[in-house]
Formats: C-alpha cells, sequence, structure tokens
C-alpha cells in the first residue's frame, strides 16, 4: 500500500511507510465509529446492532531484523468492512473513500500519494433472513 525508499541514513529524508500506516489505521477507526453513529439500521435487527470494521493485519518492513534492518519500502494494511442489505457496493465504496480522502487529506504525508484501497475478496453483501421460512424452524429444530 504505502511506499519508500528503504535503507538507513543520517543525511537524507527517508519517508516511514509505517508512520503513514499509523494514520490510516487511525482514520479507520474514525470511520468505524462515526459509521455507527449515521448508519440506519434495518427493522429486522436489534436497534444495538453494529456494523464494524475490522482491522486484522498491519505489515510494514518484515518479521525479523534481517528483513527488517532498514526503513521499510512499503506495507499494507488487512481490513473488513461489513454492511446491511440494502448497501450497495458503489455506495459504501464511495462513502468509505470519501471519508478517508477528507482524513487522510489533513495531512502532508498523503498530499501527493493518496493510499490505493483494494478489494481482495468479492463484495459480500449484508443479507436478510426470513425467520418464519421453513428452511429456518428445521434448523431450529435440528439445534
Amino acid at each position: 500500500m504505502e511506499k519508500g525508499p528503504g535503507g538507513i541514513s543520517i543525511d537524507i529524508e527517508l519517508p516511514n511507510p509505517i508512520y503513514k500506516l499509523s494514520k490510516v489505521v487511525s482514520a479507520l477507526e474514525k470511520y468505524d465509529k462515526e459509521m455507527n453513529k449515521k448508519i440506519q439500521i434495518p427493522k429486522n435487527y436489534r436497534k444495538d446492532m453494529k456494523l464494524r470494521l475490522l482491522t486484522y493485519q498491519i505489515s510494514s518492513g518484515g518479521s525479523t531484523y534481517l528483513e527488517s534492518g532498514s526503513v521499510p519500502t512499503k506495507g499494507h494494511i488487512y481490513f473488513w468492512l461489513e454492511t446491511f442489505e440494502y448497501m450497495s457496493e458503489k455506495d459504501v465504496k464511495k462513502n468509505f473513500v470519501d471519508s478517508m480522502r477528507k482524513e487522510l487529506g489533513k495531512y502532508d504525508d498523503f498530499k501527493e500519494e493518496f493510499p490505493k484501497f483494494e478489494t481482495v475478496i468479492r463484495f459480500m453483501s449484508g443479507h436478510r433472513t426470513n425467520l418464519k421460512h421453513p428452511a429456518m424452524l428445521s434448523i431450529k429444530k435440528a439445534y
């Protein structure tokens, strides 16, 4: 996601992707909290239901000294963004990227290069289950 020149030097400025990733992580946390304040919860859900943005991996520079003995050249973050059934992939992505642009636009680090947000698996929309459907009754009976 984020790239830097790598190396170790005392006489040149080396951008560090780890510092940029930390700002992205903070923006993800803020998005998660703000999204849950604004989101419309469907009628068939509990009113305290929350959608989560789950950040589950941050990586940059390797895991041993030999892999990370200098400023890393790149890094990435994996996260999972949940949706309700009424939310379209296009709208979710637009809302998310707009929010990231607004938040990360505050930093000079992102003026020339905005992070690349990629979908790594297919979009899986939220779903709605009719609890009175005969299949659900069979499942309840089985368990």
